[in-house]
């Protein structure tokens, strides 16, 4: 009888488990899938007559979907691509593509990932979509164009998305990433230890386990500091102190820098949060600072 009761009871706690296990699957999909759901800004118009005149909207494959871009044709023959991050549009960007191209004198290349904008997609698929999608960009770039240089500026998830296609790439001369975290893990994990506390840390193997199958196991953790170590491309890394979404001490690239050595990597860490270390609001124009430091570096590497 005692034997009967024990076999009994590990059949009931195995089905308990294999039950938990299910739920946790499903609630880790059903959180991840809506934060990378369809993104369509109510209105992503630049209306700046400065940038309307030399905007080229263009479009281009990524897998089996079109990605909708836009090249801001100035008076330079170096390009800046932009890569934006999750739930962002080119009109965020105005400021900064106004001054790259007016005062800094160089082109920019921006475009929406998978799932977003302009671009095609039921969805953003996942947090390593945006690694795809840089590439196909940069694809189309080396087909269309004949730029002397290029650089890549990413903020968050694009800033991610820069650092992780160098080691492919021959054709980039500089990436700018700014409070960008150092893996997909890293990034969702961020999210929900910021709603949770470390009990997020629980459902760690169903994270893992769901974007692996969305992906596959290397892409997942695949971390932006191997990537940069793999390079000699000139990286500029930028981290806000106040930054809540990708915090600075941990899940950060700027967290991971003891990985990272040599005289290609740049760091500033400084004030700002996840988004407003961007921009001047009150004058609608990019943060001063940023700017400094951004053409600083642009000039040192390809003057």
């Amino acid at each position: 009888m005692g034997s009967k009761r024990i076999k009994k009871a590990a059949a009931i706690a195995a089905v308990v488990l294999f039950c938990h296990l299910i739920l946790s699957f499903g609630i880790t999909k059903v959180i991840y899938d809506s934060i990378f759901r369809r993104y369509d800004p109510a209105d992503a118009t630049i209306r700046d007559p400065s940038l309307t005149e030399i905007m080229h909207p263009v479009s281009f494959p990524s897998g089996e979907y079109r990605l909708a871009g836009t090249l801001f044709d100035g008076p330079g023959d170096s390009l800046v691509v932009i890569v934006q991050g999750i739930h962002s549009h080119a009109g965020n960007f105005a400021p900064i593509i106004r001054q790259i191209v007016q005062v800094g004198n160089r082109d920019v290349f921006i475009f929406d990932m998978t799932g977003a904008g302009d671009s095609e997609g039921d969805s953003g698929i996942g947090f390593s979509q945006a690694v795809y999608d840089l590439h196909a960009a940069l694809d189309y770039i080396d087909r269309a164009y004949a730029y002397e240089d290029i650089f890549l500026v990413g903020h968050s998830r694009g800033g991610y998305a820069a650092c992780c296609v160098l080691p492919d790439r021959t054709d980039i001369d500089g990436v700018v990433s700014i409070n960008s975290p150092n893996s997909p893990m890293d990034a969702v994990m961020s999210g929900s230890v910021n709603t949770v506390g470390w009990l997020a840390y629980g459902n760690y193997p169903m994270l893992y386990l769901y974007q692996a199958m969305l992906f596959d196991f290397e892409t997942v953790f695949q971390t932006a500091s191997d990537a940069i170590a793999q390079s000699d491309v000139p990286v500029l890394i930028i981290q806000s102190r106040q930054d809540e979404t990708i915090p600075f001490d941990r899940f950060s690239i700027y967290a991971h820098m003891e990985d990272i050595s040599g005289d290609h990597i740049q760091v500033w860490l400084t004030d700002g949060g996840h988004s407003s270390v961007l921009y001047d609001t009150s004058t609608d124009s990019i943060n001063s600072r940023l700017w400094e430091t951004l053409n600083r570096f642009f000039l040192q590497t390809c003057p």
